[in-house]
């Protein structure tokens, strides 16, 4: 990616700060391995793979016993950076620990469905700014867009080599590639039939542990999944931010700010003027025209909305259009 990002023909500040995140994150790894950064880096590999498990209780017991929780197939042991695995496993009996707080705020994310009252995982966020906290995540379709748009290669030149290829795969549906780029047999040749696989495919799956994997991956050694006994001591505190997926074919994502609607919509008005601006920038660099980019909404006011997979499409619409363009 570091490379990716040199030799593009574009400037992105913010995937040069990620690369520069991810290298110290690897860096401080190597040298103090966790098993929260271990889960975290494990959980990035894919978008559909490897997750966390939420926090177990009466509410999730259901669905977590489904997913095997407490009898593992395989145990991990962790001693340095390298891993042994053994099929034994041993019962342990673990008491809450809390974080760090002066290091970390807890930030929950939760399901809204009709069954679900309360299925939930915490993550930790390192130096917490609930401003800063807040564009990240109304930010993640942008940042998908430019990680894809960085680190796609064509067929002919290495596309499936590369290391991010089975992210660029899923990521490959949200838009209209030229036939160089296209990693994927469903692939729609408009919105429309785009909206219609996404509906159909659901290729992103988004669920809490999932989206916990988007922060990790989006702000690596800053967003960390809990420890288990971290989680069992988070579970009872009230978080610094709560972030809820409503579920459906498109996933709405709420995230909590304040009660003060006036600072509520100076903040989007914030937000709205930056991403605009950096939106117009790109399209104007590759001569692109208009396009809308993305539809970001206040639902109440104390909550930020935005439908995860339209803005997706909306922001990867910019490279249907590149491409055909370019027609490279």
């Amino acid at each position: 990616m570091e490379e990716d990002v040199i030799q593009s023909d574009y400037d992105f500040p913010e995937m040069t700060q990620w690369v520069e995140n991810f290298e110290n994150f690897l860096k401080v790894h190597e040298y103090f391995p966790t098993i929260e950064a271990s889960a975290a880096l494990t959980s990035m590999r894919s978008f559909n793979n490897h997750h966390v498990l939420p926090f177990y209780n009466n509410d999730s017991k259901q669905l977590i016993d489904f997913w095997v929780y407490g009898s593992p197939l395989v145990k991990g042991h962790l001693k340095g950076t390298d891993f042994t695995f053994s099929p034994k496993y041993k019962e342990f009996s673990l008491e809450p620990k809390a974080i760090d707080s002066t290091e970390f705020k807890i930030v929950r994310i939760k399901s809204e469905g009709t069954s679900e009252k309360s299925i939930f995982i915490d993550i930790k966020v390192r130096n917490f700014n609930k401003k800063d906290f807040l564009f990240k995540v109304l930010s993640l379709p942008e940042f998908w867009r430019n990680f894809h748009f960085l680190s796609r290669k064509r067929k002919d030149k290495g596309a499936i080599i590369h290391p991010a290829y089975n992210l660029n795969r899923t990521l490959n549906k949200f838009y209209t590639p030229n036939k160089k780029f296209t990693l994927s047999s469903l692939i729609g040749k408009n919105k429309q039939e785009i909206f219609q696989n996404i509906q159909s495919e659901a290729p992103l799956k988004v669920y809490i542990n999932s989206f916990a994997m988007h922060l990790y991956f989006s702000m690596p050694g800053y967003a960390l999944p809990l420890t288990m006994r971290e989680q069992m001591w988070s579970a009872k505190e009230t978080p610094a931010m709560t972030i809820t997926l409503n579920e459906n074919y498109f996933n709405l994502i709420c995230i909590d700010y304040g009660k003060n609607a006036e600072e509520n919509r100076k903040l989007l008005q914030e937000f709205s003027e930056s991403f605009s601006n950096r939106e117009q920038s790109f399209a104007q660099h590759f001569e692109l025209g208009q396009y809308s980019g993305g539809h970001f909404l206040v639902t109440t006011a104390e909550e930020f909305a935005f439908v995860y997979e339209t803005n997706m499409v909306e922001l990867f619409d910019s490279l249907t259009k590149l491409d055909a363009l370019t027609n490279i």
